[in-house]
């Protein structure tokens, strides 16, 4: 087909579009036929990259290859971000022609027909959750070994990203706890991070641990004799379990424990340095003056804490602070 009555037609479809519809066109009736590139912006357009050009957005004809350095220029003018994925932006008709004066093109150098408005929209799809599985799963791989066994991942909701080659980075938030671990995931698409969302992995935990070996009956105190350490799935096990012999050894139990039980934070504690009941030397010093005498503890304590004792030989109840097993000192202050 001629060049000459191809510009023109296209010309000519040009002017009938713009008569129907609000187009800006620089197109006139009296227009001679030229070589000038011919720019048809469309009124909707789907765009798969985060930045926009026009090239993204029109049919660009090159009807004289004289024009191929400028159609390439044309091609790169940059229109700004692209929406969200899934979501639509709508950009001004005429901020596509000072766009193009921008990238140093001079408008009647072509001829165009653009939209008073036009719509953008980024193609996107939802993660589905078998990626975000094997995402995570991956990871879970290369760091966790056999001590974390990943069953499942739940998420809050759906999250949509741009259409595009997926990657992601996944950040484990603390440690597991009653077989749930928190996770930050973080997508990418080509290169750059498009959505970031929390999660929970929903894990098996394996870890040696201290269990009762024997029965230990309340207020016993707990010896390296009384336990054995155990590999075991913590899923299900309360989150104040102790995870070394050092931690449980010395505690006092505080309720019944049987043979297997994890041994559990709540259920003992750490037994008074001076227990009620126990018999201590009750020592006053003041000066040059020091007394001593055997008082008998009315409370528990630990060294530094100020319990009440009886004088045996009085029975004067005083308060003294804890200095050892075995003694109490009175001062003037706690007089």
């Amino acid at each position: 087909m001629d060049k000459q009555f191809l510009n023109k037609t296209i010309i000519n479809m040009l002017m009938l579009v713009s008569g129907l519809c609000c187009y800006e066109t620089n197109v006139s009736a009296d227009m001679p036929t030229n070589t000038r590139p011919i720019v048809v912006v469309a009124p909707f357009t789907k765009v798969h990259s985060g930045d926009v050009t026009l090239g993204d957005v029109c049919v660009i004809s090159e009807v004289d290859e004289s024009n191929q350095a400028l159609v390439a220029l044309l091609s790169k003018v940059a229109l700004g971000e692209s929406p969200p994925a899934s979501l639509q932006k709508t950009i001004l008709g005429a901020s596509v022609l000072e766009a193009v004066q921008s990238a140093g093109i001079d408008p009647e150098s072509i001829v165009y027909s653009i939209p008073r408005t036009l719509v953008i929209e980024r193609e996107g799809r939802v993660l589905s959750k078998a990626e975000i599985f094997l995402a995570v799963k991956e990871r879970f791989d290369e760091i966790a070994g056999e001590d974390i066994r990943l069953k499942d991942v739940e998420s809050s909701s759906s999250v949509g990203i741009p259409v595009g080659d997926t990657s992601f980075e996944v950040e484990h938030l603390g440690n597991p706890s009653r077989g749930k671990l928190p996770l930050r995931i973080s997508v990418k698409v080509d290169q750059q991070i498009v959505s970031r969302f929390s999660a929970t992995g929903v894990v098996d935990h394996w870890q040696l641990v201290p269990v009762a070996k024997r029965e230990m009956d309340k207020g016993a105190v707990i010896s390296v004799d009384d336990l054995q350490m155990v590999r075991m799935n913590l899923s299900s096990e309360p989150e104040d379990f102790m995870d070394s012999q050092e931690q449980a050894i010395g505690k006092r139990v505080k309720a019944k424990i049987v043979p297997g039980d994890v041994i559990r934070s709540t259920r003992v504690d750490v037994p008074p340095m001076v227990p009620k009941g126990a018999r201590v030397s009750l020592i006053y010093e003041t000066g040059a003056l020091k007394a001593v005498a055997i008082a008998r503890a009315l409370e528990d304590g630990q060294k530094g804490d100020a319990i009440q004792l009886r004088n045996e030989r009085s029975r004067r109840i005083v308060k003294g602070r804890i200095v050892s097993a075995t003694e109490v000192r009175v001062s003037n202050e706690l007089l």
